[in-house]
C-alpha cells in the first residue's frame, strides 16, 4: 500500500479528478494548503505599495493499493502538466509506504480498507 500526495494548481483538479476516474481510482482526499518556496508568491502592486500574495495550491492524497499506484501518479501527471516554463510550478506528487489502514465504518484492514 502507498499514500500518493499531489500538490497541484486549484485549475488542475477537475482534470486530475477525470484522469483518475478514468484508472478507477475514485478514492480521494483534497485540501487547501499554503505553499512556502521560490515559486509560491506574486508581487503585486496595490495602491502603489508592494504586496506578496501566495499562490494557492491544492493537497490531494489518495490511498492505494500497489497495483494502482504507477497508473494513478501518470494520471495526476499528465493531468496537472502544462508544459510551460514559468514561475509557477505545475506541482509535484509524492509517494510514501502505507504501513496500516484500518476502515472505521466497517472495520476493514489494509487492502479491504482502502477498497482500490
Amino acid at each position: 500500500m502507498k499514500l500518493i500526495i499531489a500538490i497541484i494548481r486549484p485549475e488542475s483538479l477537475e482534470a486530475v479528478e477525470s484522469a483518475l476516474s478514468d484508472q478507477e481510482v475514485c478514492v480521494l482526499s483534497v485540501s487547501q494548503v499554503v505553499n512556502l518556496g521560490p515559486d509560491s508568491t506574486t508581487t503585486e502592486t496595490y495602491r502603489g505599495r508592494q504586496v506578496h500574495r501566495r499562490r494557492p495550491k491544492l493537497r490531494v492524497e489518495i490511498a492505494a493499493n500497489d497495483g494502482f499506484v504507477e497508473a494513478a501518479v501518470d494520471a495526476i501527471a499528465r493531468a496537472v502538466s502544462t508544459g510551460e516554463a514559468g514561475t509557477a510550478s505545475d506541482g509535484n506528487v509524492f509517494v510514501m509506504d502505507l504501513d496500516k489502514c484500518v476502515g472505521v465504518r466497517n472495520g476493514g484492514r489494509e487492502s479491504v480498507a482502502i477498497g482500490i
